[in-house]
This record gives C-alpha cells, structure tokens and sequence, in this order.
C-alpha cells in the first residue's frame, strides 16, 4: 500500500507488547503502520511495525501480528489503562460475550 494509505481494522488481541489486527487489503511483514483507535473508552495512537501476516478466509482481508514500536510514556500509560480494561472484562465474564458479539 502507498504512504499515508488509511486501512480499516479489527483489534482481534491486544498485550503490552503487541496487537493482532484483521485489516483491509494486503499487508507484509515489516510494513509500518500507526494505530488510532478507542478502546475502553481510552484513546490510542501508537507505531506498530507489522511482524506477521496471513490472508484471512475473509476475501479482501489479512490477519496481522503487530508489535508496538517506541512509545512515549502518554501512549503506554493509555495502553495500560486499555489493558486493564479488558482484564476487568476479563474478569466479570464479558470477554466472551462480547467475542460473540451478544
């Protein structure tokens, strides 16, 4: 994809480390990409560098494995709060209804 291409994508796993995306199009390992998303009602913009990558079953679609590249200290204080939101979903039993989509 050219620079500055704006890709649609799918959180489908998120760590401190890394994230896995289900995007439009076709990417490759190595690709560079920045991430702007709303999760848990917590903002992220960060660098991610593109580590893995498979097409999906879905046509048109590739499955992604990213790692964060540097992040300031804002981006990963914004991460952690991410993060501690799925755990709380985690941990009131959501995560798998929302995967289901119920």
């Amino acid at each position: 994809m050219a620079v500055g291409t704006r890709i649609e994508a799918t959180i489908s796993d998120i760590s401190s480390a890394a994230v896995g995306l289900a995007v439009t199009g076709t990417l490759w390992q190595g690709d560079q990409l920045v991430l702007h998303g709303r999760l848990f009602g917590v903002e992220l913009d960060a660098a991610v560098a593109v580590a893995s990558a498979r097409r999906s079953s879905t046509p048109g679609e590739t499955i992604v494995g990213c790692t964060f590249s540097a992040m300031t200290g804002e981006q990963r204080v914004s991460l952690e709060r991410i993060l501690l939101g799925r755990a709380a979903q985690d941990d009131l039993g959501l995560g798998a209804r929302y995967a289901r989509g119920a």
